[in-house]
């Protein structure tokens, strides 16, 4: 690098540096100072100017000099101070080969140090040259917190030891972070130059070097904010620095926090309410040692995690929080807070001055948006919002009787609130980049305000104000970071909250550090501004700023929320717990009797008596305690644990050894069902079972009449027992004459169903196992008229049942309908099923396949399908639902099919959007059979043409009219086309004249809105004629005709404004448009 004035490298840094440097500094990027190339990797081949990393390893200083102190500015023996000067000695420098460190000075309650070694440096030359390498580090030596990050300015000198005003200096700013804890010079200065007798940097072998450090309070590591200011941070949930600063700054407005808590908020929704969630959050700020997070506040704003991660308006924020507070407090004793805090009264004056007429309007104010661009300070803004304006040309003022009057508007300024919220704009919107900007100009604001040059009459007390916080922003218009700078109690003494992180810091910082604009300083980066300052009225501090005490919060509310804690903190007792203890699900027969498909229970319809248990009890514990909960012996209740068997069934099993685990018996499982055998009313307690030769019997019956399935039961008997001898209690249990013949099977599994054998033995049953399911039928009925006369065939249908949703694809939130069908329905059988829920004709109905989402698809299913039902349906991937669209027709699907249709609106000759029709066209034909179509649709007054056309409209413009022998097979029916009515003077043109599409726009071209229309223009026709036509198909008078202006767009985007004073000719090539020929 060629060194010149412009480097710092070898010059004497100037007396405002000096004392620049004894003030913390706040960053989120780092910006080079002249004639440095900072660099993040680590690359020891640097030119001799270019920041770094060291690339050395970390050890210990060789030798532990006793001449290393450290000098600050603040407390020697304070390890939280904001900067410290570190001093370094390094002896033998001539024989020095290996890195050397000094002892370490805490900053901010991390140790910092210098660092030096020699260096093999390239030069412009491409030669290497032995060098000095210096760095500043940062190594809290701790591995629990490897994402600490912590910003950091320092000036290193290279001591002149002869003559102390030439110390060689440079600077640096860094991040430093656990992969980047070192920070300096590769080439701090040439070898030679340091052992040149006659530079004077060494003497005696020997070199001398310090760096004053300034850094910010650090991230990601144990910073206790509480103990150092006495107020905590707030978490970031991705992008939400800019929310956490305003909440910071209402938050120390303590009068504005007083009145929070004193919202009645006892009957709203913890999870919803805006105003409970507000006071949560200030009670947590108030009371808490740790950050606290703002999920619960945002969740009541009704962001999802994505809007967290995105940037609002603050300014915006700011309104929406204080209106939702004003709505809270009204009619409370708290109502008129924010309005004797915030609400200020302005008077808007316009004289008219041709005239003696005037006009005055009081209004209130809570903020002042105060331009930036082109003003110096707050009072050349606040200058130009109360400097007339003059209210001329097209910008006239309505005088009442006296029409449209020249006239001078003024703002006056009646009454300043006690606390002034001043919002700065720094973004503006960029006509030429069509979007937002930020403005990074220098803009200073005063530690003291004094308003009262601006206010229409002396108030009572001096408009004098100190400034209360600052909210700055660092980056662009497409993101960046907040943070606020707020002086708590108006004395002065600042501090930085920067969301988790909250540290003290100087008066300098907080304001000179964020008027924006270009420095020579490069730690004050020209990105970094304020956009919101508050002022509190001088008089009315002590009011505004009182201490906020337990006193001011009602104990409704504390105890509300010490309540909702004490949940949050048993329920993540128990989630850390959760692995002690499992969930066992208790069913009884009286579970089972609501259920009439196969198995015994559906676990998502039907649900028992649940226990949290710890899951190294032996079994037997569990039998005792669930009996005697549900109100039983022992002895009256035995416990039977569902299993699933290789089948995929579920079916109670036993349990012969009560020493078992519980957690054993589940295989492991943190939740098991299990079925209780109850004694019958009859016995005072169950029959011992044995094992070995009983089984437990689950019984159902069918009835092929109502086509219904009931359990009924369960018996546990001998396995020698034949069937036939259980027939009796079968017929008892459905209520049927004992000596009623059965027919009998074994529900093997859901669509395995066996004929059992009445005069075998139970044992005959193949694997017979309790939990079985025996399933019998009467067996002396005719089954001639019956659809499912028998059981089996019940089964299988059941088996083929599914419930199916159907959602009508033209209603956005439709709730939809769900019917319960077969699977192996025809296309048909399923419409019919369905149009007899909706009660119309099956063949108007079309039905849309929707994708694994549940999304609507563009795949609709043909009415001569041949498939089954379960060929059409979509299983959600979610909800494992099956789901299927429809719409209703206005023709029969047959023909529909062989038909494509478009949705249109149309519009009469008046521009009027009269209805939404939709057109169903062979797709074969032409644009000319759609129209045709179209106007048997559309009624149309005799005097009409009886003409249409058909127009495509996008962004509120014309962008293509359609020939007339188009085939409709171009066009794509998802759009939305328009149809219109002919006028005519438009049936046919003349030689030389065009249809020109016409738009309407807002301040600029591309801002289009309204109704567009297409105009007929002769080529030449001059801009006067025109305005005319246009006045008339819009019926408009000559005072808005008059305000209107006139632009050429064409497809090359290119904007020329008409000038009207010439009244120029329009050329159609001027629209890239061909004039009729003839």
């Amino acid at each position: 690098m060629a060194e010149g004035k412009d480097s710092l490298s070898e010059e004497t840094l100037p007396m405002e540096t000096e004392d620049i440097l004894t003030e913390e500094y706040s960053a989120t990027c780092t910006v080079e100072s002249p004639g440095q190339i900072m660099y993040p990797g680590a690359d020891v081949r640097l030119s001799p100017a270019a920041g770094s990393r060291s690339c050395s390893p970390q050890v210990s200083p060789a030798v532990s000099p006793t001449t290393n102190q450290a000098f600050t500015g603040e407390s020697e023996v304070d390890p939280c101070k904001s900067n410290g000067l570190i001093k370094l000695t390094v002896p033998k420098v001539s024989q020095l080969e290996e890195t050397y460190l000094s002892d370490p000075v805490y900053i901010r309650e991390l140790p910092w140090r210098l660092m030096v070694m020699p260096k093999n440096a390239r030069q412009d030359g491409g030669q290497e040259s032995k060098s000095l390498g210096v760095f500043v580090q940062c190594d809290p030596e701790t591995n629990d917190t490897p994402g600490w990050s912590v910003y950091a300015y320092a000036r290193i000198s290279l001591i002149n030891q002869t003559d102390s005003d030439e110390k060689h200096t440079r600077e640096i700013s860094h991040w430093f972070s656990a992969k980047e804890n070192d920070w300096g010079y590769a080439s701090f200065l040439p070898w030679k130059d340091i052992l040149y007798d006659e530079k004077g940097f060494v003497k005696d072998d020997r070199i001398i070097l310090e760096a004053r450090v300034s850094a910010d309070a650090p991230h990601g590591i144990n910073w206790d904010s509480k103990k150092h200011t006495g107020f905590v941070g707030l978490k970031n949930q991705g992008a939400t620095c800019y929310m956490n600063s305003l909440l910071q700054t209402l938050f120390c407005t303590f009068k504005l926090r007083k009145a929070v808590y004193q919202m009645p908020t006892e009957n709203d929704d913890s999870s919803r309410s805006v105003a409970f969630a507000l006071q949560r959050l200030f009670y947590d700020l108030q009371y808490s040692d740790k950050v606290v997070g703002t999920k619960k506040l945002t969740k009541s704003f009704g962001w999802d995690s994505i809007d967290t991660f995105m940037q609002h308006d603050i300014q915006e924020l700011s309104r929406v929080l204080l209106d939702n507070m004003v709505n809270k407090m009204k009619g409370t004793s708290v109502q008129d807070c924010i309005p004797s805090l915030l609400e200020g009264k302005m008077e808007t004056l316009i004289s008219c001055t041709d005239i003696e007429y005037e006009s005055r309007r009081e209004e209130s104010f809570f903020d002042l948006q105060l331009n930036v661009k082109g003003k110096k300070n707050v009072y050349e803004s606040i200058k130009d919002y109360t400097s007339p304006e003059v209210l001329d040309g097209d910008n006239k003022y309505c005088a009442g009787s006296h029409g449209m009057q020249k006239a001078v508007r003024k703002v006056l300024f009646v009454k300043f609130p006690p606390v002034l919220h001043l919002q700065l704009m720094r973004f503006q919107y960029d006509m030429y980049s069509e979007g937002h900007s930020k403005i990074n100009d220098r803009y200073e604001f005063p530690e003291h305000l004094d308003l009262n040059e601006y206010l229409k009459a002396p108030e009572g007390s001096p408009a004098h104000y100190t400034l209360h916080a600052v909210l700055v922003h660092s980056g662009d218009n497409f993101g960046g970071h907040y943070v606020a700078y707020i002086n708590p109690h108006g004395d002065g003494k600042w501090l930085k909250f920067d969301d988790e992180v909250v540290s003290r810091c100087s008066a300098k910082e907080a304001i000179d550090s964020n008027f924006g604009g270009h420095d020579d300083n490069f730690v004050i980066r020209n990105c970094t501004n304020a956009y919101m300052l508050c002022y509190i009225r001088d008089n009315e501090i002590g009011k505004v700023l009182e201490e906020v005490t337990d006193n001011d919060i009602p104990l409704s509310l504390v105890k509300r929320i010490k309540d909702e804690k004490l949940v949050e903190t048993l329920k993540r007792k128990e989630r850390s717990e959760a692995h002690y203890y499992m969930s066992v699900e208790i069913l009884t027969d009286d579970d089972f009797q609501h259920h009439h498909k196969s198995e015994l229970y559906d676990n998502e319809e039907i649900k028992g008596r649940f226990f949290k248990i710890l899951r190294a009890l032996p079994f037997e514990v569990l039998h005792t305690h669930v009996a005697i909960t549900m109100g039983y012996h022992k002895s009256q209740l035995r416990l039977w644990p569902f299993e699933t068997r290789n089948n995929r069934t579920c079916r109670p099993s036993s349990n012969e050894s009560p020493q078992t685990t519980i957690f054993e018996v589940a295989e492991s499982k943190n939740v098991i069902a299990m079925y209780a055998e109850l004694v019958t009313p009859d016995c005072k307690e169950l029959a011992p079972f044995d094992f070995q030769s009983q089984v437990l019997l689950f019984i159902k019956y069918y009835d092929p009449f109502t086509k219904t399935l009931t359990f009924v039961g369960h018996v546990t008997e001998e396995i020698s027992l034949k069937f036939e001898t259980l027939f009796p209690l079968f017929c008892s249990m459905a209520n049927l004459p004992e000596s009623t013949p059965l027919r009998i099977y074994e529900e093997v599994s859901q669509n395995r169903i066996e004929d059992l054998n009445p005069m075998a033995p139970i044992s005959q049953i193949e694997e017979v196992k309790d939990g079985d399911i025996i399933c019998f039928q009467r067996a002396d009925i005719s089954l001639n008229s019956l659809e499912l006369p028998l059981a089996p065939m019940y089964y299988k249908e059941l088996f083929n049942r599914i419930d199916v949703s159907f959602y009508d694809k033209n209603i956005a939130s439709d709730p939809g309908f769900t019917l319960t069908l077969n699977q192996k329905m025809s296309y048909l059988q399923m419409s019919s099923a369905v149009a007899a829920h909706l009660q119309i004709d099956p063949f108007y109905i079309q039905y849309f396949r929707p994708n694994i989402h549940r999304q609507l698809s563009d795949q609709a299913i043909r009415c001569k399908n041949e498939g089954t039902l379960r060929d059409f349906v979509t299983k959600g991937r979610t909800d494992n639902n099956y789901y299927l669209f429809y719409q209703r027709l206005s023709i029969p699907i047959d023909q529909f099919e062989t038909k494509k249709s478009f949705k249109c609106i149309f519009v009469n000759h008046k521009l009027k959007e009269e209805r939404e029709i939709t057109v169903y066209v062979d797709k074969n034909g032409i644009v000319d059979d759609l129209l045709e179509v179209a106007l048997l649709e559309i009624p149309l007054p005799d005097e009409s043409t009886h003409k249409l056309r058909l127009v495509e409209v996008m962004g509120n413009r014309i962008v293509d009219l359609h020939s007339r022998d188009k085939p409709v097979a171009e066009l794509l029916s998802q759009k939305l086309y328009r149809i219109e009515e002919v006028r005519p003077e438009e049936l046919s043109l003349s030689i030389g004249e065009a249809l020109v599409p016409v738009a309407h726009f807002h301040k600029v071209p591309h801002n289009t809105f309204g109704v567009p229309f297409l105009l007929t223009i002769r080529n030449g026709e001059l801009l006067s004629s025109v305005k005319g036509k246009i006045q008339k198909l819009l019926d408009i008078n000559d005072k808005d005709l008059d305000k209107w202006k006139y632009y050429i767009v064409t497809s090359t985007a290119t904007h020329s404004l008409l000038p009207e004073e010439t009244d120029p000719p329009l050329y159609l090539e001027q629209f890239n448009l061909s004039p009729v020929d003839g």
